[in-house]
């Protein structure tokens, strides 16, 4: 069937009735796209299904139990979803238990991303490891951590291992080296870091390319529209590294869904008490501004802002969670919609680090010394 006629069946109620309710999930199930996962060759899913909401036993109030955490996944995996990331510190180890077995016979399929560095460190404070060596980045920590997790999600290997946090005592090379001992092993494909200094990660993955060890494949980092301090350190990093970048709290804890702004009292829990939120000027005008985006386009702020995330770096990939299965399908509706340049400009302009201009780059990349620099040839070089 032509793919145009295939569209507007979908898109009238008349249209969804002749298909008979196929046509929409058939054309669902063909809107998710992969990208590359660094240098690794392995193809993910353009939005990534990030778990630490599967299970129950942080007294946050945002998790939810097997049974919904399994409609979550599955609908997720259903719909084309292939990348999923957990770590082993996620509701006190439900949340790999509970992958565990929902992998099963599906494990082929599903490129498995978790992360070590706690060990079995536990926010109600029940389970707090009692042994050094198994917290931080070092080599011990390291295989302890993997082993228990491979028990754990009931698999012979983790498709890729973050490093969680950078720990600051282990040696950079001693941290690579041991990683390259998994990998070699088979325990491990690829290797990502978490929550890590730039100069760590180049560093890192210098040494790993010199060495002939296995390069790093991602690196995840906390970005949003309303926080995009990484942005100027990373983005240049992964770009010259060839490193695929996942971000988590896409959508700022909530708060770029425009939950917090509507006028009925939100029932379900929260990270923020709605009427006791304070927001700065400029994060409420790059609200507002989603929230009008969002109407524009006949969608959800939500969409709005995991689809800026989409457009501002090709290499990024939005890690995306849910507490119920309507929250994942309304998640994964964003893929209908794209962002204009016009609006993709406003967000931009509204979200742009006052931060941004600071030393060297003020300096190297300013006026006058570009003009020093560069001479009569001054805007005449592309790079």
């Amino acid at each position: 069937m032509n793919i145009c006629i295939w569209w507007e069946l979908n898109n009238t109620s008349l249209g969804r009735l002749l298909l008979g309710g196929v046509g929409w999930n058939y054309l669902n199930l063909r809107i998710m796209n992969y990208k590359l996962l660094g240098r690794s060759g392995i193809k993910v899913s353009e939005l990534c299904l990030g778990t630490n909401t599967f299970g129950t036993s942080w007294e946050m109030g945002i998790g939810t139990d097997k049974k919904e955490s399994r409609r979550i996944f599955d609908y997720y995996v259903d719909h084309e979803g292939n990348f999923i990331d957990t770590a082993i510190v996620y509701e006190d180890g439900q949340s790999e238990s509970y992958l565990g077995d929902f992998m099963k016979g599906k494990r082929s399929q599903v490129v498995l991303a978790t992360k070590y560095s706690f060990g079995l460190y536990s926010l109600n404070k029940s389970l707090i490891s009692k042994d050094p060596s198994f917290i931080g980045n070092s080599r011990k920590s390291l295989v302890q951590s993997v082993e228990h997790s491979l028990q754990t999600l009931k698999t012979d290997y983790i498709d890729l291992l973050y490093v969680h946090f950078w720990d600051s005592t282990t040696e950079v090379e001693e941290l690579m080296r041991s990683l390259e001992y998994l990998c070699q092993s088979g325990k491990i494909l690829a290797i990502g870091f978490s929550n890590t200094p730039s100069w760590v990660i180049a560093e890192a993955n210098t040494l790993a390319c010199c060495r002939g060890w296995s390069p790093i494949s991602t690196i995840q980092l906390k970005f949003n529209l309303l926080d995009r301090e990484a942005e100027r350190e990373f983005f240049k990093l992964a770009a010259k590294h060839q490193i695929s970048i996942v971000s988590w709290g896409s959508l700022a804890y909530g708060l770029l869904t425009g939950k917090y702004f509507q006028k009925e009292k939100i029932k379900e829990p929260t990270r923020f008490e709605q009427d006791k939120l304070k927001l700065s000027e400029k994060e409420t005008a790059i609200i507002k501004e989603v929230i009008k985006i969002a109407e524009e386009l006949g969608c959800k702020p939500l969409h709005v802002a995991i689809n800026w995330l989409r457009k501002i770096n090709k290499n990024l990939i939005p890690a995306v969670g849910a507490r119920n299965v309507s929250q994942i399908k309304e998640t994964l509706d964003c893929l209908r919609y794209n962002l204009s340049e016009e609006q993709f400009q406003k967000l931009q302009a509204l979200s742009t680090p006052p931060n941004q201009n600071v030393y060297p780059y003020d300096f190297i990349e300013g006026e006058g010394s570009q003009r020093s620099m560069f001479g009569k040839y001054f805007g005449k070089i592309d790079f």
